[in-house]
């Protein structure tokens, strides 16, 4: 023990050897969460690619029942469309051969021929409105495949350059 003015102090040599094991303690608790950090952070960014890989395979799915859909509508209208088009023709043939009858039988054969176009250009308004607004809701409504994916790259780009970054800065 030391003595200056009345006073006693340990030295040095008497101190116990544990100046340093808080710093050392809390080096050593650091480089575990830092650790525990890293092992959440893959974890995280394994799951967010599974969930990425997800969200391609349900929007290739979708894309496959889109075109599918689209396909059956088409030939569903094309039938529909030849199948009166076809009928139209047939009374069309029928009205060239009535024309030798009566007059009063020939009008009522050329109205009721003008209801049945007028209905047929009526149902493919119709037909062509509907068309055209799925057209419209599959371009402005529907993001794009390539647009969702940009989006989860360029989400996933920041989350690598945030997490490089906070490593930089505890470096």
């Amino acid at each position: 023990m030391y003595r200056e003015a009345g006073r006693t102090s340990a030295t040095p040599v008497d101190r116990p050897n544990t100046l340093f094991n808080d710093v050392h303690s809390v080096l050593h608790n650091v480089t575990q969460d830092l650790a525990q950090f890293r092992i959440l952070a893959q974890e995280n960014d394994e799951a967010r690619r599974a969930e990425i890989d997800a969200l391609r395979k349900k929007m290739e799915n979708e894309r496959l029942e889109h075109s599918e859909q689209l396909n059956k509508f088409r030939y569903e209208f094309e039938d529909f469309v030849h199948g009166e088009v076809g009928e139209t023709c047939e009374q069309i043939e029928l009205l060239s051969k009535i024309e030798l009858k009566e007059k009063v039988d020939k009008r009522d054969q050329v109205e009721e021929l003008k209801d049945v176009l007028r209905t047929l250009k009526e149902n493919c308004r119709h037909v062509s409105s509907e068309w055209t607004q799925m057209e419209t809701r599959i371009r402005h409504e529907r993001p794009s495949c390539a647009e969702e994916v940009a989006k989860f790259d360029v989400d996933r780009i920041r989350a690598v350059n945030r997490e490089e970054s906070s490593r930089r800065s505890d470096a």
